[in-house]
């Protein structure tokens, strides 16, 4: 298959990586000329020419959702009338609408997001194991078909994710706001909330891997949590809701109900965990 991926930090060098391991015919583009040239040195792309995307059969945008939204309204006559666009931004309500009113009629688009990544971002960090069993979304968008859903299905294949799972850009954007971006905002709230200057030499395992996502990249989360505001503000309020709960038992010694709180969280645990 001709792939086109436009950006090769940490996602999308992962994947080019990959797909042209399986032999796939993988070009690539990316904004930073030290970045395009790592790409081509080391054989994970073909060509960086833009003029690829004319007979490109998938082109996958692995962007932040402005910078998607941006290369698309700038390079869509570029685009091969036959290939299928996609994406792998972490919030889609608004970039699908967005790019569903940018883009000509013939122009096939579904989302994706891969639930996988790493602390640590950029191209040097690219990193095909970590795909091996993770879960793979595939978001609908009202241009989406039959065709393109067995495409990314294909596609998490070869990249060796889990068994994909179709759903609305809605249920996506409600449980990824709770599921990923509370999960960064907890980490880098213990952080914030830390006043010990010897913490370091105190803490244990517990500690560390609540707060390993906290080394996060600033740039992309916070335009992620802009995006999500109208599902994730509801989830944080949810959460507060809940340790107030819990601070509340602990303050005024009841037993019955932490237990209640701590057991009902034991049980979640091990059904997630099946």
């Amino acid at each position: 298959m001709k792939i086109f991926i436009v950006g090769l930090g940490l996602m999308g060098a992962s994947y080019a990586l990959a797909l042209s391991q399986k032999n796939h015919e993988v070009y690539g583009f990316d904004h930073d000329a030290i970045t395009l040239s790592k790409a081509l040195n080391d054989k994970i792309i073909k060509s960086a020419d833009l003029k690829k995307l004319e007979t490109a059969e998938l082109i996958i945008l692995a962007l932040y959702p402005k910078a998607t939204v941006e290369f698309v309204q700038n390079n869509f006559h570029h685009f091969n009338k036959n290939a299928l666009l996609t994406d792998l931004c972490g919030t889609k309500l608004s970039l699908i609408a967005s790019l569903d009113d940018l883009l000509p009629n013939h122009i096939r688009f579904t989302s994706h997001h891969p639930m996988a990544g790493r602390a640590k971002g950029g191209y040097d960090n690219k990193n095909i194991e970590m795909f091996e069993q993770s879960n793979f979304i595939i978001v609908k968008t009202p241009r989406t078909t039959d065709n393109d859903i067995e495409v990314l299905t294909y596609i998490a294949n070869e990249l060796k994710f889990e068994k994909p799972t179709l759903i609305s850009a809605l249920e996506h954007d409600e449980a990824i706001a709770f599921t990923s971006q509370l999960t960064h905002i907890l980490a880098v709230s213990l952080m914030n909330a830390n006043n010990m200057d010897n913490l370091n030499s105190l803490t244990g395992d517990s500690f560390k891997d609540l707060t390993r996502i906290a080394d996060i990249n600033v740039n992309m989360w916070s335009e992620l949590f802009l995006e999500s505001k109208s599902t994730l503000v509801p989830v944080i309020d949810t959460f507060i809701s809940v340790i107030s709960q819990i601070k509340d038992a602990i303050a005024n010694d009841q037993l019955d109900l932490l237990h209640e709180q701590l057991n009902n969280a034991k049980m979640k645990k091990h059904y997630l965990d099946q």
